[in-house]
């Protein structure tokens, strides 16, 4: 009896640690099976804290323009300029708005498509900016449209820009849409009509995030910036489609922005802002990147 007690004892040990084990092993899968239905949000990886608030705290009271409904406009996405995005977006701040399509280049030309989206969740420092996924998946379906979480995340024309919509516009949705530089004039008129019947009955913002004239010293840049804010008030589509960096980074989307405000007979324009790095800087360099801020309304 004596010498079978070791073995019973040893049994119940056996038992009470495979008990544990299996516990243990079903808690882990149920842990990895919540990862796994994590939902996959995109990350704000441009966000500095100091530098958000700062410019947030430059932006000026907008005065009560009550008259002006704002359909659209332009802002920089070059965060060196970030007084006059937070500015930007304080002129459309509201609780009201759906949706916001926010257009700009594909800096890196990744991607085996020409115009790219995606419908994830971006995570902010405000919470969570909903895609409207409705809206992407119609814009993919009626244009070939590749969907690249990745490159949505690294592409500072769209991302530098997430945490000010979240802010200032915290009830929208978001359709983000990424374009190649030789989209071209007719496939950018094609995605202005796209895009015009997938929102329809929504109420939106197109904001195309757009820096202009690159690495020209400060007065030939003012020359190009000429140019080129007469081309958008004429609404002259052949011309910006015949220009280069010099004159602004994403000659498609400007089309795009323009074609649909064309569209939906919008022709109200104010420039809010006009600048340079030299400017912004307060000295005279001899390579420059120039901004505008506008707003298009009725």
């Amino acid at each position: 009896m004596k010498k079978k007690l070791p073995i019973f004892l040893g049994l119940i040990a056996l038992v009470i640690a495979g008990f544990f084990i299996k516990n243990l092993a079903v808690k882990n899968e149920a842990q990895v099976k919540n990862v796994n239905k994590a939902p996959p949000y995109i990350h704000c990886i441009y966000y500095d804290e100091n530098s958000f608030m700062a410019s947030v705290r430059k932006a000026k009271e907008v005065p009560n323009n009550g008259e002006l409904t704002i359909l659209g406009g332009i802002t920089p996405h070059h965060l060196y300029a970030d007084h006059m995005i937070a500015q930007f977006f304080k002129e459309l701040s509201t609780d009201s708005t759906q949706v916001v399509i926010l257009i700009g280049p594909n800096h890196e030309r990744t991607g085996k498509e020409k115009i790219h989206t995606g419908d994830w969740d971006w995570q902010t420092p405000f919470g969570i900016l909903k895609a409207e996924e409705d809206i992407v998946e119609q814009i993919t379906e009626k244009i070939e449209a590749g969907r690249d979480k990745s490159l949505l995340e690294r592409e500072h024309a769209i991302a530098a820009l997430i945490p000010y919509v979240k802010y200032y516009l915290p009830e929208a949705k978001l359709v983000p849409l990424v374009v190649h530089g030789d989209l071209g004039l007719e496939k950018s008129k094609e995605l202005a009509d796209v895009i015009l019947k997938s929102v329809e009955g929504k109420d939106i913002l197109l904001i195309g995030s757009i820096d202009f004239s690159h690495y020209l010293p400060p007065n030939e840049a003012e020359q190009k910036d000429g140019v080129s804010i007469r081309a958008i008030r004429e609404r002259d589509l052949l011309a910006i489609s015949r220009m280069n960096n010099d004159y602004m980074d994403s000659p498609p989307t400007v089309i795009t922005l323009l074609e649909m405000m064309n569209r939906k007979n919008i022709h109200g324009l104010k420039v809010l802002d006009h600048s340079n790095s030299a400017k912004i800087a307060g000295q005279y360099v001899d390579s420059t990147t120039s901004y505008f801020t506008i707003l298009f309304h009725q």
